[in-house]
């Protein structure tokens, strides 16, 4: 009896007392104004923070300008990128940080007169920057390269700034109409238009390489029409000369006083195409076909030296001014091309031709030189997005070698295959390929003039 009163006692003291034998009440939840003011106190904490950090670096100590930086940040999107906005909230400001990789071993099996070859490199390592400033429309974009075959291991590839005036002066829609000034991949070649990195092949061919304008640094218009309902892209450019974005501009001998014109063309006849790639990586469960056409014009001066000796000749791939007569310092140089691209489940089918006018020589006269060419590839995922086999064929035939008397050939056959481990970013290839008389000298492409013989190429790929 006493023990059951003692508990009797004990529980209603407890209940009178608010102990354990009550729940405890529940913390109040805070409203949302409170919880909004706490993230705002955050904020400005962490804001104070950057403004000493940014002060004691040299910057601005204004808090406006620490908190707008407070909400700049960085996201992965195709590339690390950055972006931020000014002070006021007028101006934005973004740049993507990406780079890429090849690793190729070459051997070069030689039934000619030059040497064979046998060895690792580093074909292409780049590291790119891009985006925008002030404003969405003002876009730059700057590549740096480096190549262990090379004698300069490390250069600017790229530099170019555009403008995207059609939007901002005309309310166009974004992309119609743009100025862009810099050096980059002139408007010319399907093929170059397009960053290694999306080759089916580990390289271009070799008609593509021949008649290839590469880079100069110039000035240019660039746009996008509809036309009966389809897309037409659009791009012209004046530039310094051809294939000269590693000669020095001035009086440094390097380069003539010439500029050259080109300007390119295409159109996505039906289906959409897509990513910008040779290989039917996504799968196109409906065809899609693009058309191209393209020119280039300029003379060439033996004042320019370096630009003067470029031009190649069919066959032999000695350069023109070798083979021309004293005192034949001039010429005029006239180039078009087509080309049609195809994709469809998984097979992709390019037909590119090319011709080549060299005219007008001076003042020792020279028949015109004329030089054509093709280039033919298919490619098919025998796995789907993982592995495809690929094929080509390309073919130059001209009489710039024989200065007109007659004409030469040189021939290029490739088969090899791609491994996408995770698309281009991830991806090992092989190919092999013969040539009868190679028509480049292009010893970072493992190529010089007169090989005869088989290339095989390995490459490992990588991009982030």
């Amino acid at each position: 009896m006493l023990a059951v009163s003692l508990f009797g006692l004990t529980a209603a003291t407890a209940q009178d007392l608010g102990g354990p034998a009550d729940a405890p009440p529940p913390a109040p939840v805070p409203s949302l104004e409170d919880q909004l003011a706490d993230l705002r106190a955050r904020l400005d904490e962490q804001a104070a923070q950057l403004q000493s950090f940014h002060a004691a670096i040299g910057g601005s100590a204004d808090p406006d300008e620490a908190r707008t930086l407070s909400r700049a940040g960085y996201v992965y999107d195709n590339g690390f990128v950055l972006q931020g906005q000014s002070t006021d909230g007028d101006r934005t400001f973004r740049m993507r940080i990406n780079s890429w990789s090849q690793f190729r071993h070459t051997y070069f099996s030689s039934d000619g007169p030059t040497a064979d070859e046998n060895d690792f490199e580093f074909e292409r390592l780049r590291f790119v920057m891009s985006g925008h400033v002030f404003t969405r429309s003002l876009t730059y974009f700057t590549q740096i390269d480096a190549d262990n075959d090379r004698a300069q291991a490390l250069g600017v590839l790229d530099y170019f700034i555009s403008y995207d005036a059609g939007a901002e002066w005309f309310g166009l829609d974004a992309g119609h109409f743009g100025i862009r000034a810099g050096e980059w991949k002139l408007p010319f070649l399907r093929s170059r238009r397009l960053s290694g990195q999306r080759l089916a092949f580990t390289e271009r061919s070799m008609a593509t390489l021949f008649f290839d304008i590469d880079r100069s640094a110039g000035v240019g218009l660039y746009g996008e029409a509809d036309v009966w309902s389809r897309p037409l892209t659009w791009e012209f450019a004046m530039f310094n000369g051809f294939r000269t974005g590693s000669l020095r501009p001035g009086r440094t001998g390097d380069l003539d006083r010439n500029f050259g014109t080109s300007g390119r063309v295409f159109a996505d006849l039906f289906g959409e195409w897509g990513e910008d790639s040779e290989s039917d990586l996504v799968g196109h469960d409906e065809p899609a076909m693009r058309i191209g056409a393209a020119y280039a014009v300029g003379g060439v001066d033996a004042e320019g030296d370096a630009e003067f000796s470029r031009f190649r000749t069919v066959d032999t791939g000695a350069a023109v001014a070798d083979v021309l007569p004293p005192g034949a310092n001039h010429f005029l140089a006239t180039l078009f091309s087509v080309d049609a691209s195809f994709k469809y489940r998984g097979f992709s089918f390019i037909a590119d031709y090319y011709w080549r006018l060299l005219s007008d020589f001076g003042p020792t006269p020279v028949d015109d030189l004329f030089d054509h060419g093709f280039l033919l590839h298919a490619g098919y995922f025998v796995v789907p997005q993982k592995l495809e086999m690929l094929s080509r064929w390309s073919r130059m035939v001209g009489d710039s070698s024989s200065l007109g008397a007659g004409h030469a050939s040189a021939d290029e056959i490739a088969f090899g295959a791609a491994y996408y481990i995770r698309g281009h970013n991830l991806k090992l290839v092989f190919d092999a390929s013969h040539v009868n008389g190679a028509v480049l000298n292009e010893p970072n492409l493992n190529m010089r003039p007169g090989d005869i013989g088989w290339y095989y190429r390995t490459q490992f790929q990588l991009s982030f």
